[in-house]
């Protein structure tokens, strides 16, 4: 089969043409590769560019490395709720010490005492261990 040809008498690409369908797969893998890089972008942005997360869409509980069942059993009943949660561990992180540091100020709660886990549920922060069952019921509501 012959390629069409425009009005300059040259073949138009992607009319039939092995050209044709290589620029067309280039396209495709180059939307692919555009979608992935924005999909990472709007990740990084939804969690603050960094480790600790500020934005109050998220359900987080802080943790440390020696708080152990505490932490493990608030994390697996909320994830038991279908939820995705955001395990920050206090231990090394800097910023996410920072982070819950001005929210427990926030709340007027003591920061130099306290104990984990500290759990912030779509913004209303759950500070000193506190009752699965109570934190459930936010997580329920939907943080209202």
């Amino acid at each position: 089969m012959k390629p069409q040809l425009n009005h300059r008498r040259q073949p138009v690409i992607g009319h039939g043409t092995r050209q044709g369908g290589a620029i067309l797969l280039k396209n495709l893998v180059a939307a692919l590769l555009l979608a992935g890089f924005a999909y990472t972008a709007w990740q990084l942005f939804e969690r603050g560019g960094g480790t600790a997360l500020k934005h109050h869409k998220n359900i987080i509980v802080y943790t440390s490395g020696s708080c152990g069942l505490p932490c493990r059993d608030m994390v697996n009943a909320i994830r038991g709720e279908g939820e995705h949660v955001y395990v920050v561990n206090l231990d090394d992180d800097h910023e996410a010490q920072e982070e819950l540091a001005g929210k427990l100020d926030a709340i007027g709660f003591d920061r130099k005492i306290y104990r984990l886990p500290v759990v912030d549920v779509f913004g209303e922060v759950f500070p000193d261990g506190p009752a699965i069952k109570k934190v459930l019921a936010a997580v329920r509501s939907g943080g209202a």
